[in-house]
């Protein structure tokens, strides 16, 4: 058996709940001289007839006159070449209604190509109909997934790409703020205190959003109501929440979405109000709800993150300006003196940049110790390091060597300011308080010079300082 033409495709259309789903169109099957031999269970519902009343009648007797010629001018067409599209056809039912129909049909034959008969389908206006509700049904669908979808990209952006709490928020309530189904997107916060107050761009209308503050803090919300996703409907109970749902529309719903910081440090609560326009939601309004959820979610993990985040960078920065008060007058331990050096060393032979050294020693710290005890010793040695440290710049490193022996690199500085710097210290550091005897300081300077390494400038600095211990303590020695 051959066929001519396409196949028709036969499957069932299946619908969303919301619509009745078809069964199957209409279906006949018609002998060379158009009598019926077949019709399916849909065709015989959609007319009214019984098969008996059906099968071995010619198939123009059921066609309105009116679409006589084009069964009269299709059939033929049908038979010789196999194929009739798009055939526009009335029916009269049984009970005398008339049925508006489009048949598609292919002619099959036998091996010899002789004619066997004809096979068609007939689509009814109102399976049209149901099929136009159904595609345009689809195609809300499409628009309210790329909605959704675009909102949880957005704010998931905003929670990559935003520096601060407050950043996050601006940008998360533009993007709610887009959809029509929203009607208003506003934030009420709620503080330790319970205070309240507003923080959105475009805030609900006047009336709506002051009422909506007033019914909060008369329920007490911030103790009382711990949901975390709250729908409010003009026609549903929501005790005291009555005079809200009088400024709602009849379709409105308010949802109010509550999000509780995990710390509790600087709020207790941050409640989000959607204002949601019933009529433009349509049937979608469950799936907006579901959509709020997923957004709530959503903005707990970016209001938690960002929270913890600039937490620990307050944190950060108070430890930080306790290790800086703390390291007051600490100076670096000797083992790091021979690297810090070569940095400078490297700097000046790749950039010219100078540098100098200096070496404070405590001439006659000996015989402090042999006079008072050692805790004397201990205190001179740290006031003499932290009126150093107080007298260079944050550039400038210090060093400990040994109990009463300091160095100093002093960056970008030549040999004649780092006198002038010691020699200035030197004053400070004799004067200190409280002591038994007159704090004398020796001191040594050495400049970097081309292709020196650290045992070249370390020994010009011991030098320096031998002559300054020789000659006298209030005497600087250059070599």
């Amino acid at each position: 058996m051959k066929v001519r033409g396409e196949p028709l495709d036969s499957k069932i259309i299946k619908y969303n709940a919301k619509y009745t789903e078809p069964k199957s169109t209409m279906f006949q099957m018609l002998e060379k001289d158009g009598k019926i031999i077949y019709v399916n269970e849909n065709w015989l519902k959609e007319t009214g007839y019984k098969e008996d009343e059906v099968i071995g009648k010619y198939f123009r007797d059921f066609v309105l006159e009116e679409s006589l010629p084009t069964v009269k001018a299709g059939f033929p067409r049908l038979k010789d070449y196999g194929c009739l599209e798009n055939a526009m056809i009335k029916l009269r039912r049984k009970d005398g209604v008339v049925i508006e129909t489009v048949l598609n049909g292919i002619s099959v034959y036998d091996e010899n190509g002789d004619f066997l008969n004809t096979r068609c389908e007939l689509k009814t206006i109102n399976y049209f109909i149901k099929s136009n509700l159904y595609m345009q049904n689809l195609l809300e669908e499409e628009i309210f997934l790329k909605k959704s979808l675009y909102m949880k990209s957005q704010i998931n952006n905003a929670l990559i790409f935003s520096e601060s709490l407050s950043d996050f928020l601006k940008h998360a309530l533009f993007v709610l703020s887009e959809p029509s189904e929203i009607f208003n997107t506003t934030v009420v916060k709620f503080g330790k205190n319970n205070e309240v107050f507003s923080d959105s761009p475009e805030p609900m209308v006047n009336s709506m959003e002051l009422e909506i503050k007033r019914s909060l803090i008369k329920n007490d919300f911030s103790n009382k109501i711990t949901d975390d996703f709250m729908i409010i409907e003009k026609d549903k109970s929501a005790a005291g929440f009555e005079d809200i749902q009088n400024l709602l529309e009849d379709e409105d719903v308010l949802v109010i979405s509550t999000v509780v910081l995990e710390n509790k440090i600087h709020l207790e609560k941050t409640v989000f109000l959607f204002h949601l326009h019933g009529e433009k939601m349509g049937g979608f309004k469950e799936k907006w709800l579901r959509l709020l959820v997923d957004v709530r979610e959503m903005l707990s993990l970016g209001l938690n993150t960002f929270d913890v985040y600039e937490n620990t960078q307050a944190i950060a920065e108070k430890l930080s300006e306790f290790s800086k008060i703390e390291n007051i007058g600490r100076p670096n331990p000797k083992d790091e003196l021979k690297n810090a050096v070569y940095r400078e060393i490297e700097r000046y032979n790749r950039y010219s940049t100078p540098f100098s050294l200096v070496m404070f020693s405590i001439a006659n710290l000996e015989s402090i110790n042999n006079s008072v005890a050692d805790l004397w010793s201990e205190e001179i040695s740290s006031n003499v390091s932290n009126e150093i440290n107080k007298s260079i710049r944050e550039i400038d490193q210090l060093f400990i060597l040994d109990s009463g022996i300091f160095v100093v690199i002093l960056t970008e500085t030549l040999e004649k300011e780092a006198i002038k710097i010691s020699e200035r210290i030197k004053n400070k550091t004799s004067n200190l308080d409280p002591i038994p005897n007159k704090i004398k300081i020796n001191i040594g300077v050495a400049e970097g010079q081309k292709d020196d390494s650290f045992g070249s400038i370390y020994k010009r600095l011991k030098s320096s300082l031998s002559e300054s211990k020789q000659k006298n303590s209030d005497s600087l020695f250059l070599c």
